[in-house]
């Protein structure tokens, strides 16, 4: 094509308001998917009110939105190249053409990997887990330590960092999200009195709830449910309580702490296993 002076002037004037108005574009487009993203997750999760809970937030929206800046950014940058090919007059079918072929045969081969990034992003927008949460994904369980669109980095108790890609995760069990439920069985003696081993744990929850290190995390009083089981060698007693997200293995360690004491003061029996033998005399003949 054969271009005079004004001619190239003026398609170098339209190529630079392409840029321009493809910058600004990308530029105003991130900020408001930014918000609209904020704001979604805030509706969605309309009841959580704690500082905690909104940097979960941030830390959502900040994936979420870096996965839709890159589709707008690359979006806009292949409109405006494709412009500036129209402007320079070159035919863009072969270009399509050869693009819808490339891009099939991409599209075949990354399979696996779209369904990470897919999963990925359904965990991001669901908040089925979060960095710190306690989660049981199957073989692997433990702390999350770090989420990206393809995998999930979890530490087991063992010290084991598990990466595991983001569509081979069936089913998630979070043990520490919103609140968690200390459980604890509490066990005494066949022989012990049952009414007063339950007054003494009621006086123990009392002093257990009123603990500094104790309050502080617990969301409702401790429950005492009753008797839970006859074992084989003891009487089980169950106390439940709502405690916050996580802090259910170390409410449980400080109540069976005091328990052990208390137990000790009030001389009630802690169950030793215990077995019944019988001794069978054969009868000779006379």
């Amino acid at each position: 094509m054969d271009l005079n002076s004004s001619d190239l002037w003026f398609l170098l004037g339209k190529s630079a308001a392409v840029f321009i108005g493809a910058f600004v574009a990308i530029k105003l487009i991130k900020m408001i998917m930014r918000k609209f993203i904020v704001r979604v997750l805030q509706l969605r999760d309309a009841n959580q009110e704690s500082s905690s809970y909104d940097k979960r937030i941030n830390q959502r929206a900040d994936a979420l939105s870096a996965v839709s800046n890159s589709v707008v950014t690359i979006f806009i940058t292949v409109i405006a190249f494709l412009i500036l090919l129209d402007f320079a007059q070159i035919n863009l079918a072969p270009l399509l053409a050869g693009a819808s072929v490339f891009g099939v045969a991409i599209g075949f081969g990354a399979q696996t990997l779209v369904k990470d990034f897919i999963a990925g992003i359904s965990n991001l927008a669901e908040d089925q887990y979060g960095v710190g949460d306690v989660i049981d994904a199957g073989e692997a369980v433990g702390v999350v330590e770090s989420i990206s669109l393809k995998s999930t980095r979890i530490r087991s108790l063992d010290g084991t960092l598990w990466h595991i890609p983001n569509g081979s995760i069936e089913r998630v069990a979070n043990k520490s999200q919103e609140w968690s439920r200390m459980i604890l069985d509490i066990s005494v003696a066949y022989e012990s009195d049952l009414k007063y081993v339950q007054k003494t744990i009621m006086e123990i929850l009392t002093e257990y709830s009123n603990l500094p290190d104790v309050k502080e995390f617990l969301i409702d009083f401790p429950e005492l449910l009753g008797v839970e089981k006859l074992a084989d060698s003891s009487i089980d007693f169950r106390v439940v309580a709502r405690v916050q997200a996580g802090k259910q293995w170390e409410m449980a360690r400080k109540l069976r702490f005091l328990v052990k004491e208390r137990f000790d003061e009030a001389e009630i029996e802690f169950p030793f296993p215990q077995l019944t033998v019988w001794k069978r005399e054969s009868k000779k003949p006379e």
